[in-house]
């Protein structure tokens, strides 16, 4: 003898649509990870400028100031976009450790 078919209320979708959502999303992301990994490309491309040009004036790699005015920025994105500032500290300490590595 078959089961009656569970009904669905209003909030519920079969799985398989469920699934499809999450794969157009998942497609999404990718789409997203391919444009913040060119935007970091960009980024490394000018701090190569910036170290070329610090060479050619003897000027040190470090600078502290300007590190100090990153983080206050950073500070400021993080409450504009409403994620956290350890969070974005963390991503950025990455991207300063490779700029500065870029510089060298």
């Amino acid at each position: 003898m078959k089961k009656p078919k569970k009904q669905l209320t209003a909030t519920q979708t079969p799985a398989w649509i469920a699934q499809e959502k999450i794969k157009n999303l998942r497609m999404m992301i990718d789409q997203l990870d391919d444009m913040m990994i060119q935007t970091v490309v960009q980024r490394m491309t000018v701090s190569r400028t910036i170290g070329k040009i610090k060479k050619q004036h003897a000027m040190k790699v470090k600078d502290a100031k300007r590190e100090k005015d990153l983080q206050k920025f950073h500070r400021n994105l993080a409450k504009k976009y409403g994620i956290t500032y350890p969070t974005l500290q963390k991503i950025f300490a990455l991207v300063m450790q490779e700029s500065k590595r870029i510089q060298k």
